[in-house]
């Protein structure tokens, strides 16, 4: 069902790629004409298959109108967007037909009231690649807002194009994205959408080299999905160790608030980085192993005080555990690691116990943990995930950990022989290295400015203000400083534990970037590191902002999407 011969049609209205779009106004006509001349073949056929008849339909990138003036010869109530001027007066020429049925937008799509939304479905035909990645994931959104509930959408997007500079551009200049199908399964999943059909065929326009990956969605709010293969591992697989738990946890917490940092990889699958899953291991582990004594708590079979065969990295993590016993504990030990600030002993010692934590994570839950979810590959020092399962853990992480953590909390009762009660373990895997709310690095920001205003209101802050958690801490538990900004004190009351409107980050963009770049360059190694857990974009680019900005709307619609948390602004 792809209508995939519109790659050079569909144009983007982004002032960020302004190339794009002045090709398709000094090519207008010749673009047209070319497409025009494409027989339509059976592409009725597919519409009726994908959208119900009569519904209200709108045509996102329409470029010459062809496509537009089909829907109507079919009776479908049908609009079309088009931001190309060039490209909207040959549509005209040809369709007069569709002369009141023509926006101007690009994507993002603008609010529901200009745009005569809500729509029964949606074509996004070769769109996608246009949009720069730092606005995807707002041009996705803004389709979701232009749809009613149960609306679909069809998708297309070229796979890879070999004719691509290092930039993603081909020879004219315009920009073409290679996004990864699984990728674009997630993206929409997460917003709430189900696939319904997918599909792959050849160009149109008998370019061999170039093949087309389609797509239907049905937006459904309700988002739920069978996750038969995770709950087989949780509550299934023979555990000799914690391991596999621990390993589901990371998982999970990456998949909700790291996801930008894996790789997209050829035949369904996600490389995620040894390096990251370690770092959660490392986090999960230090409370259980803090304990001595009658207090010992095993984490696999057998496993005892003093005894031959302990965890693996049981030593070295006990080592670092001793060291900041009296300087802030795991709190302590990830400010000072953060900010480049660590001992060259413990340095040395931290590195060794992230080596030892992914053999044991290589050598354990990767090779036996059942279904053939994961596999290690050794090139990219990653555990390769099926893309399926990663969906899973993006879009419904935030349920599967709780679960997670209950099942390891009951298998280290059962490894201590019932000794240790369900309900002592919990208040170790419980405990978060942020538990007190540490936002003094950020008050030391916040004192050192001569005028400094509220990040929601404007207002003139004085004595008695608060630091507010952007993404509320009762959520994310982060204590990163670009989660940290200076709000009146009864606005970050009233504020609380919701999420603040989509309206309200972008009127506020400009305060939050600002209080962003005051603590990079405060503390900069520190803001760099953490920035990561926000954004691919390396905090030294020029565009660092936006792209950071981006991720985080992302993060906050995601957030909001997938666990119905409640919107805000003052």
């Amino acid at each position: 069902m792809a209508l995939a011969d519109r790659d050079e049609l569909a144009t983007v209205g982004f002032e960020m790629d302004q190339q794009s779009l002045d090709y398709y106004n000094r090519s207008a006509a010749a673009v047209s004409a070319r497409y025009r001349s494409v027989a339509l073949g059976d592409w009725a056929q597919r519409f009726k298959g994908a959208f119900p008849a009569g519904g209200r339909l709108l045509d996102v990138g329409c470029g010459s109108g062809r496509d537009l003036a089909l829907l109507l010869s079919m009776d479908y109530e049908a609009h079309g967007t088009e931001p190309s001027d060039g490209l909207r007066a040959e549509a005209l020429r040809a369709f007069p037909q569709i002369a009141d049925r023509l926006f101007s937008f690009g994507l993002p799509l603008p609010e529901n009231g200009d745009l005569g939304a809500p729509y029964d479905g949606i074509i996004c035909s070769a769109v996608l690649m246009h949009v720069p990645e730092a606005e995807l994931f707002d041009a996705a959104f803004s389709l979701k807002r232009a749809l009613r509930e149960k609306g679909r959408i069809w998708i297309s997007i070229s796979g890879h194009r070999p004719d691509l500079d290092a930039a993603g551009r081909d020879e004219t200049g315009r920009l073409f994205r290679q996004l990864h199908p699984d990728y674009v399964v997630m993206l929409f999943e997460r917003l709430g959408f189900e696939l319904l059909q997918r599909g792959e065929e050849t160009d149109r326009l008998g370019r061999p080299e170039i093949q087309w990956h389609t797509f239907l969605f049905e937006l459904d709010s309700s988002g739920g999905r069978p996750l038969d293969r995770i709950e087989r591992v949780l509550n299934r697989d023979q555990k000799d160790a914690t391991y596999k738990l621990a390993l589901f946890r990371a998982l999970s917490e990456l998949g909700t608030q790291q996801s930008h940092r894996i790789e997209w990889l050829a035949g369904h699958e996600v490389a995620v980085p040894m390096g990251l899953i370690a770092e959660k291991w490392f986090r999960y582990y230090w409370p259980l192993f803090a304990e001595s004594g009658d207090q010992f708590i095993p984490q696999k079979n057998g496993e005892s005080q003093g005894c031959a065969k302990p965890v693996a990295f049981r030593r070295q993590l006990t080592e670092i555990i001793a060291a900041y016993r009296d300087r802030g504990g795991l709190a302590g030990f990830l400010v000072d690691e953060k900010s480049g600030q660590l001992q060259p002993a413990v340095q040395k010692c931290y590195r060794e116990t992230l080596r030892c934590i992914g053999t044991t994570i290589k050598n354990g839950p990767v090779v036996f943990t059942s279904g053939n979810i994961f596999r290690y590959d050794s090139a990219r020092r990653a555990v390769v995930v099926e893309a399926g399962a990663w969906r899973e853990f993006c879009g419904l992480g935030h349920w599967i950990e709780p679960a997670v953590v209950l099942r390891w909390a009951e298998e280290t009762s059962r490894m201590s022989k019932l000794r240790l009660h369900v309900s002592d373990v919990l208040d170790h895997l419980l405990i978060k290295p942020t538990e007190e709310r540490d936002v003094g690095a950020a008050k030391t920001v916040f004192e050192e400015l001569p005028d400094k205003r509220c990040v929601w209101t404007d207002k003139i802050l004085r004595s008695g203000y608060a630091v507010d958690h952007l993404i509320p801490f009762s959520l994310w538990h982060c204590n990163d400083l670009w989660n940290l900004l200076p709000a009146d004190a009864r606005v970050n009351g009233a504020k609380s534990d919701q999420l603040p409107a989509r309206s309200l980050l972008f009127r506020r963009k400009d305060a939050i970037v600002f209080y962003w770049e005051k603590m990079r360059a405060r503390h900069e190694q520190r803001f760099v590191n953490e920035l990561r857990n926000l954004t691919a974009a390396a905090s030294g680019s020029q565009s660092w902002q936006n792209a950071a900005f981006g991720n985080l709307t992302q993060a906050v619609e995601t957030t909001a999407s997938l666990r119905g948390v409640r919107r805000w602004e003052p």
